[in-house]
């Protein structure tokens, strides 16, 4: 009788499966949930807090362009490591053992990463642009169909935070998706105008400011008649921060629905400002958000192809709104 017994727990245990399976279910265990918690204090420090529903050998993190979180994070607690294997940077106990919980504190520097937005990029006046997806993590490892990361962000009541196009003061957790976003924290409120909601680094100098207000407009309009308006205003993040080591520069991207900007050290604002070249980067940067869908990449492998249709389409921007034969001398 035992043995038949045994037997027949087996049949439906395999009957069950297979049913499952066309059904479309699963008989392995749902996924576990990482949680991530970041905290801006009263003092001006910032905290990261991962917590997991389950205990982990291993927290692995979405986005690993390099090994800097090692040189940045520093653990609240004792007994924490990061690894980089097969490039992936991961987070574990020094002994091996599992763990549900760990905290950070950051570094909220720019930082320039390889094929990366930076996870914090400051202001003048002491606020930040975040970049979610540089926290956002997985157990164990980061499957290539995982896109929704749950995230929670808390600020002292007196800043501004602004996600998607809203102001949010306190506190604010919401389901991230996909590569994440920009998230705004600090005194600034944003300025809508007919074609960006923006917040605009009031350091940055005059002559810049101007391009900004004159050429991103017209920029905005051209691209709209040649490949459709956006029905909607994307958000333009502009920013400025100082260098102790002499370094400067600027930067650009997108991400769904945005435009940000940023340029560090005084020479990139004073002495560094090439006219041309700056209309290249928002004509670029443009061009992206009207790629709409044809932007989202996976593959950095394949990256060349709307990266270059971006410079092309910047190109054909310059010829029609400057005519200064700029796209033929870039293609030579």
């Amino acid at each position: 009788m035992i043995i038949k017994k045994s037997f027949r727990t087996i049949a439906l245990a395999i009957t069950m499966a297979v049913v499952c399976s066309c059904l479309g279910f699963s008989s392995i265990a749902v996924a576990n949930t990482i949680s991530t918690k970041l905290e801006k204090k009263g003092n001006g420090n910032w905290f990261v807090t991962f917590v997991s529903e389950k205990p982990i050998k291993k927290l692995a993190f979405k986005s690993s362009p390099d090994n800097s979180r090692s040189k940045r994070w520093a653990p609240t607690s004792n007994g924490y490591q990061f690894e980089f294997v097969d490039e992936v940077e991961s987070l574990v106990r020094e002994d091996g053992s599992a763990f549900t919980e760990a905290t950070f504190h950051l570094t909220p520097t720019y930082t320039a990463l390889p094929k990366e937005y930076a996870p914090f990029t400051p202001f003048s006046d002491g606020s930040y642009l975040l970049h979610t997806g540089r926290f956002f993590a997985c157990a164990d490892s980061c499957q290539p169909s995982l896109n929704k990361w749950y995230l929670t962000i808390v600020t002292p009541e007196s800043d501004n935070i602004i996600l998607h196009g809203r102001i949010y003061q306190g506190s604010i957790g919401w389901t991230a998706f996909d590569e994440g976003s920009k998230v705004y924290i600090g005194h600034g409120e944003p300025i809508q105008s007919d074609h960006f909601v923006s917040v605009i680094d009031e350091l940055l100098p005059e002559k810049l400011l101007h391009q900004m207000s004159t050429q991103l407009p017209e920029l905005m309009d051209f691209f709209a008649d040649k490949m459709g308006a956006l029905g909607y205003r994307p958000a333009l993040f502009a920013s400025f921060s100082s260098t102790d080591d002499g370094r400067h520069g600027h930067q650009g991207g997108t991400l769904p629905g945005q435009i940000f900007m940023h340029w560090y050290g005084k020479k990139s604002v004073v002495e560094a400002i090439d006219v041309d070249e700056l209309f290249w980067l928002f004509s670029h940067e443009v061009a992206h958000l009207y790629q709409r869908e044809g932007a989202d990449v996976i593959d950095t492998a394949d990256s060349w192809l709307h990266e270059g249709a971006a410079d092309y389409f910047a190109g054909l921007a310059f010829e029609s709104i400057l005519s200064k034969g700029y796209l033929s001398q870039k293609i030579k």
